[in-house]
């Protein structure tokens, strides 16, 4: 059996019924069953089926036979005007690539790293994201402010599905192939920034940007790590999913970061 077909065999819902253990969707759905497993916010007519036409083509990334969309997935961000807005960013990436690096051949490191950036930020504009940048074996994207709490709700949203999608899919198509698993941590943060044009590309500068990477380096194995920003929008019934994250404050201070900031994790 395919990867997709192992994993709904046993249940035609394992997707829905994750997300409803996983999140307050009373408050999403007003308490009604998602249909076809789709989630609210997202552009995935059915999570079974997206999860199980993207894990029929992970071979592809392992062949001459697939197609990129990092140029398509972060078209969006230079066309931005300049000026001040408010983000949302989710930044994630793999732990321990330095590891890896070292026990897997060049090319074969390379295309795994290529297979979790490109379903990752598949998913992310697929729950309304946009790509601001890839670097290295990570990425970080962004939601636009049109609705402080809602564009937060689709992060969250966005961060549990790749968290089910690469613990379900990715990983157990690595290990049929004897590579190791791919660990990850994500970060969301929301704040103020500044964009910058320079000739036919945009830059982003400001606090919340930097704050967001920084977060996410304490963040440990397949863990999500919220700022304080994100709370505070995020409805009281998410709230309950989210527990404070304690970290000294010479740590922040160390990398940064404002002593009083609050960090907390989604818990999944």
């Amino acid at each position: 059996r395919n990867n997709g077909e192992r994993i709904f065999s046993n249940s035609e819902n394992k997707v829905g019924d994750y997300f409803y253990s996983s999140y307050p969707c009373q408050i999403m759905v007003q308490g009604e069953p998602y249909k076809n497993n789709a989630l609210p916010s997202s552009k995935i007519d059915s999570l079974k089926n997206y999860f199980h036409t993207r894990c029929n083509i992970f071979d592809k990334y392992f062949s001459n036979d697939v197609k990129y969309d990092f140029d398509i997935l972060k078209h969006e961000f230079n066309h931005l005007n300049e000026g001040d807005a408010f983000f949302n960013f989710i930044s994630i990436d793999i732990i321990d690539s330095t590891r890896r690096s070292r026990i897997l051949d060049s090319e074969t490191n390379i295309k795994v790293i290529k297979l979790f950036l490109n379903e990752v930020a598949n998913i992310i504009f697929k729950f309304g994201g946009y790509i601001f940048k890839f670097e290295g074996d990570g990425l970080l994207a962004y939601y636009r402010e049109t609705g402080l709490s809602s564009h937060i709700h689709d992060s969250f949203e966005c961060a549990i599905f790749i968290k089910f999608f690469v613990e379900n899919g990715i990983n157990p198509f690595l290990e049929r192939k004897k590579i190791p698993k791919i660990s990850f941590r994500i970060a969301i943060n929301f704040g103020l920034v500044s964009i910058t044009n320079f000739g036919t590309e945009n830059e982003l500068y400001g606090y919340a940007l930097n704050a967001t990477t920084k977060i996410q380096k304490f963040a440990k194995e397949n863990q999500i790590i919220v700022g304080g920003n994100s709370f505070k929008l995020v409805h009281p019934l998410w709230k309950q999913k989210l527990s404070e994250f304690k970290i000294d404050k010479q740590i922040l201070e160390k990398e940064g970061l404002y002593e009083e900031m609050k960090l907390f994790l989604l818990d999944v």
